[in-house]
């Protein structure tokens, strides 16, 4: 992996940035831009929590440059899809970061910065089993995010990758809707989406989210509408998307 540049900015969020939830608390995070030599552009974020008091470093990845699903409430793909990161460079990145944290290990590593994993499904997947060979402290302290990507969720669940959590992205309760802010949603319904990630959850055991963002005089949920969600409660090791919705 050849790199052109690197730079970064931290940003403070002690008396700042206060959560309600006792159990996580933001200290302050690390912006990293990396220029590859090909002039291909990712960005990753370095995040220093207190969880339950214990001082824990995170980080977010890329795992392409630039994304092709134009969610509208995203900017990854504001400059369109160039390319996916190979084996080496998603393994590069994290090398990077390790330098900039000045750490050996991370608690948390998140595959949800520029771009898409599933859409790099392969590069993702050996990444994921590197990272795991490298150190057992791996095993369930790795997340990914996606837009759900039907078959390549399917597959995901089959592989048994001891991930810790597995976040789907819905944000709308009706396909006209999703459509309009993922395009995603013009091929991929709503039901398809919550169904595969009931049957994601029953297979691979892995704690599974539907990602709900509230968007103003768009998606919020109607007033003493308790039923609303109620197509999206699954029975599994995930939490409810009534929980998830509440705290965002």
């Amino acid at each position: 992996m050849k790199i052109k540049n690197v730079s970064s900015f931290t940003h403070t969020l002690t008396g700042i940035a206060q959560w309600d939830v006792a159990e996580f608390q933001p200290v302050r995070d690390h912006k990293v831009r990396i220029e590859l030599d090909d002039g291909a552009v990712i960005e990753s974020g370095i995040f220093e929590v207190l969880i339950q008091g214990k001082s824990e470093i995170h980080i977010c990845i890329s795992t392409q440059a630039g994304c092709k699903f134009g969610c509208h409430f995203c900017s990854s793909g504001r400059n369109g899809f160039q390319r996916n990161l190979s084996h080496e460079e998603i393994m590069g990145e994290i090398s990077i970061l390790t330098q900039v944290a000045a750490c050996d290990f991370f608690d948390r590593i998140m595959y949800m910065g520029v771009g898409e994993p599933l859409d790099n499904f392969s590069n993702v997947v050996s990444s994921i089993r590197e990272l795991l060979g490298q150190s057992p402290k791996y095993f369930h302290n790795i997340s990914l995010a996606t837009v759900g990507i039907i078959p390549r969720l399917n597959e995901l669940a089959r592989l048994g990758l001891p991930l810790r959590m597995v976040w789907i992205s819905l944000h709308a309760a009706s396909d006209e809707k999703r459509a309009k802010i993922m395009p995603i949603g013009k091929s991929t319904k709503v039901k398809e989406v919550v169904d595969a990630a009931h049957s994601f959850a029953k297979v691979s055991t892995i704690r599974t989210w539907i990602n709900y963002m509230i968007l103003h005089d768009f998606n919020a949920v109607p007033s003493g509408k308790s039923s609303f969600f109620e197509p999206f409660i699954y029975l599994s090791t995930a939490p409810s998307i009534r929980d998830t919705v509440h705290r965002h």
